[in-house]
Order: structure tokens, then sequence, then C-alpha cells
């Protein structure tokens, strides 16, 4: 009996394990479009951060609308647009910290208009030099915002082992013939030290198995 118990413990603590991997990948919500996020995130212009680079922009937009700046007398202020090219078209701005940060996740609020100014997959690369990118994160994303997540607006999160950094590339695929549209893109640093759920299933795996290996070696042979 005690082996069985045992046994039933380890497979717990490894179902938690895996469950906790899982819901760390990238995945899409529905939003509302009053969903900015925060100030205080790494990403942020109030936090230093600037934009180095971006693609073509639609007329009154500008690229640092997407990190929490404005342009009050644009037709979106708050938004960031992409030009309007064919559907496909990988669009794309650099951002830069004042200071090397340590990255764990992010953030990004997309807004379409029916099945308009949608992306269909969004990838965060990081770099130290602005030259040499590695990718972070790639998360597939339905262009059809309403139909596959029941709102027009909706949020791309995702969290990873912490990268360090300073420069942060978005790279975000077409999904119409008109640019997508950025309301927000935050991006945050490692948690407190609280143990996580992965962190004690480990833990309680090999309790468990510090317990089964003390029955085996009483058992009788």
């Amino acid at each position: 009996m005690k082996l069985r118990a045992i046994r039933a413990l380890l497979l717990g603590c490894l179902g938690l394990a895996c469950s906790d991997r899982e819901a760390r990948a990238g995945f899409v919500t529905a939003t509302s479009p009053t969903d900015i996020g925060v100030t205080t995130d790494l990403f942020d212009v109030r936090q230093g951060a600037i934009i180095a680079s971006a693609s073509q922009l639609e007329i009154g937009f500008v690229p640092e609308a997407a990190i929490g700046g404005s342009r009050p007398d644009g037709p979106e202020p708050g938004n960031l647009v992409f030009a309007n090219y064919p559907v496909g078209t990988v669009n794309t701005f650099t951002l830069k910290t004042l200071a090397p940060i340590s990255l764990g996740s992010f953030r990004l609020v997309l807004g379409g208009s029916g099945t308009q100014r949608v992306a269909s997959l969004a990838r965060l690369f990081t770099s130290n030099d602005n030259v040499n990118f590695t990718l972070a994160s790639t998360t597939a994303i339905s262009p059809d915002y309403l139909a596959a997540y029941g709102s027009s607006t909706i949020a791309v999160t995702d969290s990873f082992a912490p990268v360090t950094a300073q420069f942060f590339r978005l790279d975000l695929t077409a999904g119409s013939s008109l640019g997508p549209r950025i309301i927000e893109l935050d991006g945050f640093g490692v948690a407190a030290s609280v143990p996580e759920p992965a962190s004690l299933a480990m833990l309680g795996i090999g309790l468990a198995g510090l317990a089964l290996g003390r029955l085996l070696r009483r058992a009788p042979r």
C-alpha cells in the first residue's frame, strides 16, 4: 500500500510540473481596448525606454505609442499602426532600455478592425548590441481576433527564463493588407523569489524518491 501511495505521489508531482510548463507557453486572450497596460513596466518611456528603429508607420503615428508614448494630435493617440502592405509582411520595431534589464515576461496588446489591422505571428528578440538578436518568444495568432478569441482586442502573453539584454525587437507578421495595430507592449522582470509550482513539484518528487528508496531497501529480498 505504501508503494502504491508513493507511486501516486510521484505521478501527481510529475503532472503538476508538466502542467506548469504548459501554462508558461505563449498564449492569446481577449482583452479591452482600454487595456493600456502599466507605466512602471521595463519597456515604458517613463522608465527611460526609447525606440531605436521601426518599420514604416501610417501617417500621423509614432512608434513610441507602443511603449507608453503618444501623439496627441495623431489619428489614434496612444496607438501604433504599421503602414499598409501585403499579407505576410513582417513589421518590426526595436526598443532600447535605459540600461540592461533582466526580462522574464511580456504582454502585447493588439487591436483589430474586423479582420483588418491584425497580426498572424508575434516574435520577440533580445540583443545587447542591436546587431546580434536571439529569439526569446514566438506566438501564432489567428487573424480573425473576434472569431478566435471573442474580442477585436487581444493580449499576447509569454514568460520564459530570464534574459538580460538592452535591445528588444518585436516582429509582427501582418495578417491582413492593412498594417497591424499595437495598443501596448509591456515588459516585466523576474518575479520575487516565491517558489513556483514546478519547483515545489520537483521538491516533492525528490522527497518521494527518497521515501521509495528507503522502502525498497527495507523490503524482504
